[in-house]
């Protein structure tokens, strides 16, 4: 999640355990309630990933929706796996559908 410690100077120092890229992305989502960048099938796996740790339940349900949009019998099992990991139901739910077809 977070760490973090004050300096000899009284700064503080906050360590993130995600890509900058990412915590920058989040803070905006949190500011705009928008998400408008263009990323892959695997980059929506790390947004779900930062989605559910910070309990971002609209970056969630946004991930979950481009991980679903994605979804093809190549990449399925996978993506149930992580469906499964992150409890996002609705993209697992939709997995489970392809996988019974």
């Amino acid at each position: 999640m977070f760490s973090g410690h004050w300096d000899e100077k009284g700064r503080s120092e906050v360590v993130v355990d995600f890509p900058e890229s990412l915590v920058e992305g989040m803070l905006e989502f949190i500011y705009t309630a928008n998400f408008t960048k263009t990323i892959t099938h695997e980059e929506a796996v790390e947004w779900l990933n930062l989605s559910n740790f910070y309990k971002l339940d609209g970056l969630k349900g946004i991930m979950e929706k481009k991980l679903i949009e994605a979804l093809t019998i190549n990449n399925v099992i996978s993506t149930y796996l992580v469906a499964d990991q992150f409890n996002a139901l609705k993209l697992k739910r939709e997995c489970a559908v392809l996988i019974k077809q």
